[in-house]
């Protein structure tokens, strides 16, 4: 067992997001969510499908319920399939189409959210020498062919990290985030290889202007992640996200 957690990391991030500041000399509330995944995959940690369950142990509404994982020779599409009540229906079909490298040069996403109105999503990506994804630029247009909006994500790595994330939304200023690292090895990707080098490291800590996270693991004896809990602030609220990780491995 050996290979899960860019994707790991992007995961807390959003989670993460949410709660934002870091002023946490008092502190009066303390709210705590738990979430789950659990991963089908073979023994080389090429994934087929995997399952997100809430605090209620329900299909998550704000995340993807169900993803399964299609392999071809140009290109691995990913369909996503959110049940809850609070999704209504969300599904979205994501095609990426990989290059002679073996790296997602773009996709392409089919979105229904279910209480509106159909869009797509065509994503460009760009990577570096060693394979990093550097860049990803999006554009969402409505089924009717109307703009929605566009953003520009920019990746910068430092000794096998990706050390600051650039985010540029159309007509707005840029964002930034900054992230350090544990000496954890990061073993496994739910973007596969498919879409750039993952970090060497499991991430520590995200900041930025307005937040700081910070971010603690168990492992299970192979070295995959078990649980990870990260930790932030929002006035005099602290905001615990746990996750916990399960696995179903074939030959």
């Amino acid at each position: 067992m050996s290979n899960l957690n860019k994707t790991l990391s992007f995961l807390l991030i959003c989670f993460c997001y949410n709660s934002c500041s870091k002023n946490n000399s008092t502190i009066d509330q303390t709210i705590i969510t738990t979430s789950r995944y659990i991963i089908e995959m073979s023994n080389n940690y090429t994934i087929s499908k995997y399952s997100f369950y809430d605090s209620n142990d329900s299909y998550a509404g704000d995340g993807d319920a169900i993803s399964q994982y299609l392999y071809y020779q140009d290109s691995i599409i990913i369909i996503r399939d959110c049940r809850s009540v609070t999704a209504r229906g969300d599904y979205a079909k994501t095609i990426y189409y990989i290059n002679s490298n073996g790296l997602a040069d773009s996709s392409l996403t089919e979105s229904d959210p279910g209480h509106l109105s159909k869009r797509f999503i065509k994503n460009f990506y760009s990577y570096d020498n060693s394979r990093f994804l550097i860049s990803d630029s999006t554009i969402s247009k409505e089924q009717n062919g109307s703009f929605l909006s566009s953003s520009v994500l920019k990746y910068e790595y430092t000794d096998g990290n990706m050390t600051k994330l650039i985010t540029q939304y159309t007509g707005s200023d840029s964002y930034i985030s900054t992230y350090t690292y544990n000496t954890l090895e990061n073993l496994f990707s739910l973007d596969g290889s498919f879409k750039g080098k993952p970090n060497k490291n499991l991430v520590k800590s995200v900041s930025s202007l307005q937040y700081t996270s910070t971010i603690e693991y168990k492992l299970y004896p192979s070295g995959l992640v078990e649980d990870a809990t990260s930790t932030s602030y929002y006035n005099s609220v602290k905001y615990v996200n746990k996750i916990n990780y399960q696995y179903i491995i074939s030959d």
